[in-house]
């Protein structure tokens, strides 16, 4: 709970030091679908393996991630136990790690203000004019997107929200920005 009021922390003092000097803070607030049950196993040992995690390290967490089964019931019948390869529980402390790890690749640039933590993935941006802030914000969900079709993530549209948070006596609006094929309001 403390690292998702940290984040929360992180958000409004960004929003709060645009304010300050006037500016425009735009915010896209992704809902991530579900990360640590989703996680791609071979994507997440593809990434250690990149980082240089020594080799016993990667052995003890493709242990933890192997042999791992579901069941699915639907009016009282139980399915067969089937294998996944994706997904860790959410009980384990080793999770929201691994999770992290998985996500440390997630699109950066020096303009945008990232805060990630396991299912929370916030971007914001800062400036005077809308239409740059508009079209920063769209560049960058565009290669999210991206990221998230080559490593299987996946992003809850219906949840995500954009928004423009700006000086008072204001009347500008918002333009949509869209991803994944549909429009973000």
């Amino acid at each position: 709970m403390h690292c998702y009021t940290h984040q929360i922390l992180r958000v409004r003092n960004k929003i709060v030091e645009g304010s300050n000097v006037k500016h425009y803070t735009g915010g896209v607030f992704l809902d991530v679908r579900k990360a640590i049950g989703r996680m791609w196993h071979n994507s997440l040992i593809v990434k250690l393996i990149k980082y240089q995690f020594p080799d016993y390290l990667i052995k003890i967490i493709q242990r933890f991630l192997s042999n791992r089964t579901f069941q699915v019931k639907i009016n009282q019948i139980l399915s067969s136990d089937r294998n996944t390869q994706a997904g860790t529980t959410r009980s384990s402390s080793l999770s929201s790690t691994l999770c992290n790890i998985f996500n440390s690749d997630f699109p950066r640039n020096d303009k945008v203000f990232n805060c990630l933590f396991a299912e929370d993935s916030d971007i914001l941006i800062q400036g005077s004019n809308i239409r740059f802030i508009i079209k920063i914000l769209q560049s960058r969900l565009d290669i999210i997107e991206y990221w998230c079709k080559k490593w299987r993530g996946s992003i809850n549209t219906d949840k995500t929200q954009a928004i423009l948070f700006r000086k008072a006596n204001s009347s500008k609006v918002l333009m949509t920005l869209s991803f994944m094929e549909e429009d973000l309001t």
